[in-house]
């Protein structure tokens, strides 16, 4: 038999099934030939609810979910804003720049979950209401630190190595 890719298996299974509730977890290891990290694909006219257990080997790269309500990354250390952040090799998982721009995750989101209402904790709800047009990816950066689902949901990884990071620099400076 001929090896499928995850992302072939999960088109396949969401396909021919009708799932509302869909938890992925424990990829603590790169499937197939991947040496890396691989980009995760999810299309979905059913799922409702989404539970995406975070590792550093792969990466959620798409998603069409036109009903997807919630989602949750359980594991997490990164808000929503800062969530799928470009790592750098020469700092280990944190980059500073002085801008700060989000992640790759909520544009993601965005973009195929039109019906997305709560992500880790956050009510993206409120954020529409904060949009003038709305669009909660417009007001996210207001939101900083929000939607982390780990252990210790009272931070974001990155909003404090960018904090402390911009406090060094003023010192320096």
């Amino acid at each position: 038999p001929q090896e499928k890719t995850l992302n072939q298996v999960l088109n396949d299974m969401l396909s021919g099934l009708k799932i509302k509730i869909l938890e992925l977890k424990g990829f603590t290891n790169p499937w197939g030939s991947y040496s890396h990290k691989f980009g995760l694909s999810i299309i979905s006219d059913s799922i409702e609810v989404l539970r995406l257990q975070c590792r550093k080997t792969f990466e959620l790269i798409n998603i069409e979910a036109e009903h997807l309500k919630e989602m949750q990354t359980p594991g997490s250390h990164y808000c929503l804003y800062h969530a799928q952040f470009a790592q750098s090799a020469e700092h280990g998982s944190f980059v500073y720049r002085k801008n700060d721009p989000p992640g790759k995750l909520a544009r993601i989101l965005a973009r195929g979950c039109p019906e997305l209402d709560i992500c880790n904790g956050l009510d993206l709800n409120i954020l529409r209401k904060e949009s003038e047009d709305d669009d909660w990816l417009a007001v996210l950066g207001d939101h900083k630190g929000k939607g982390v689902d780990s252990d210790d949901s009272t931070h974001c990884h990155q909003c404090e190595y960018h904090s402390k990071e911009t406090e060094r620099r003023r010192e320096r400076d």
